[in-house]
């Protein structure tokens, strides 16, 4: 999915990729390349969590060349940022975080973390709560530059008129007239709030499809018990077509103690794919879907009012207008990668 960021990326900078050849037990080719911009995979250690993963070979690259900026897509207190903050003397250090709680900061006593918030230049963070935690881990709010999102790309996010439904995709309810398919595109958990489906599936003219990796199976066998079908976890080219024969797409997640939803990236692609969405009023969700998609989280009668409200095809037309022109303007990889160079430009 992040490649399309490095092509939005490589329009405003000459662009050079380092990544993993293995990361948390699975492998990774080395990653086709273009005239835009250059990719590199190194063979990694302690591949088996984010926190500790990193390379010699990269190390030997942030010493040897010489870059203007290094944007290290990884929390602050990651082995991969302390290394990068010593060994990048000579380039401007940035950090993209989406951090989301206080672990291993030690009171702000890690040594390791509060040397890499003196090195960086700037901190784009995932949304408002990403902020208040790195504050409370010792960043200088000097240091926040913006609000940053993920991204999604028209290229590969697209409307498909014309869908076979094929492989994954055979136990997609038919189109009937008169009934409308709520979808769902997520890890079927429970602070997912997908037993809302539930919900949806019990009103009137109404089918509700899941896709995803099972996290609790008794979750999704009550789910199938209760006429909600669940597809498999789908590729890029199957979860496009997902989202373009879905009448309306759902976002249900609710708050958890360990857990908020930070972004809400399925919102994003299922409306460049033709789709409006409602969701909950949990984390960055309302500022996607916007303030009359909104339901009250685990609000059962509040999501069955909203779906009924968007069971007319001209009220979801209207809807997915407003959500478009919003999205593609704050969170296409194109803005994002033009919001990086204004900021860097600032610094």
């Amino acid at each position: 999915m992040y490649w399309d960021r490095f092509y939005a990326l490589s329009e405003q900078f000459e662009l050079t990729v380092f990544g993993f050849d293995r990361f948390q037990g699975i492998g990774f080719k080395e990653i086709r390349t273009n005239e835009k911009f250059r990719a590199f995979l190194f063979k990694s250690y302690l591949s088996f969590h984010w926190l500790t993963v990193f390379s010699t070979t990269l190390v030997k690259k942030l010493i040897s060349n010489r870059f203007d900026y290094i944007y290290i897509h990884e929390e602050p207190h990651s082995l991969l940022a302390f290394l990068t903050a010593i060994f990048s003397k000579n380039a401007k250090v940035v950090i993209d975080a989406a951090v989301i709680n206080r672990r291993l900061n030690f009171n702000r006593l890690n040594i390791f973390e509060r040397f890499v918030y003196h090195r960086l230049i700037g901190i784009f963070y995932r949304n408002d709560d990403v902020r208040k935690i790195l504050l409370k881990r010792g960043a200088s709010d000097r240091k926040m530059r913006c609000r940053l999102g993920n991204g999604v790309s028209k290229k590969t996010f697209r409307k498909i008129d014309t869908i076979r439904l094929a492989g994954k995709l055979k136990r997609l309810p038919a189109k009937k007239q008169g009934r409308m398919i709520v979808g769902y595109a997520g890890r079927i958990w429970q602070w997912k709030g997908v037993e809302n489906l539930i919900d949806i599936a019990n009103l009137p003219n109404i089918d509700v499809v899941a896709c995803g990796p099972v996290w609790e199976k008794d979750l999704a066998t009550k789910l199938e018990d209760n006429e909600v079908t669940i597809l498999p976890k789908l590729g890029r080219d199957d979860l496009t077509k997902f989202y373009s024969y879905i009448d309306l797409f759902v976002l249900p997640s609710l708050p958890s103690p360990n857990w908020t939803e930070q972004f809400g990236r399925v919102i994003v692609e299922s409306v460049f794919c033709g789709t409006p969405a409602i969701g909950s009023d949990t984390g960055f969700i309302p500022n996607l879907v916007g303030e009359k998609a909104v339901f009250k989280a685990g609000d059962k009668v509040a999501i069955q009012k909203l779906v009924t409200k968007y069971s007319s095809s001209q009220a979801r037309l209207d809807l997915l207008a407003k959500q478009s022109q919003r999205l593609q303007r704050d969170y296409s990889w194109e803005a994002i990668a033009k919001k990086v160079k204004t900021n860097l430009e600032k610094i």
